[in-house]
């Protein structure tokens, strides 16, 4: 996703040289944490907790395949706006499967990341 920066040729030549840092992904930052969170389950962590952190990173999934048309997306690419239509669209999403907003748990860490 551009970012709206300038593109310089310095820039593409950092890149074609290998000079920049790889990328940090939503979703597989999102999957380490949950693999991290298994480890633990029982330890400070119940599989409740495990369990609705993993449908939150499948909605993101679906969302970002939906709204980007990718299967993931950089951190650096997230916004207020990205946070916003997420949630919205969750909250959407929820009503018509459940007709019950207390089903939704959308997890708090989506908003420290940005």
């Amino acid at each position: 996703m551009y970012s709206g920066k300038p593109i310089t040729s310095e820039k593409v030549m950092d890149y074609v040289l290998g000079k920049i840092a790889p990328r940090v992904k939503l979703l597989e930052e999102f999957q380490k944490h949950n693999e991290q969170m298994k480890e633990l389950l029982g330890k400070g962590y119940a599989r409740g907790t495990l369990q609705r952190f993993t449908i939150t990173k499948n909605h993101l999934a679906s969302f970002i395949k939906f709204k980007f048309k990718k299967d993931d997306i950089e951190f650096a690419d997230l916004n207020l706006e990205f946070v916003k239509d997420f949630e919205f669209g969750s909250v959407a999403s929820v009503r018509v499967k459940y007709k019950n907003l207390s089903n939704l748990k959308v997890s708090p860490p989506i908003y420290r990341m940005i």
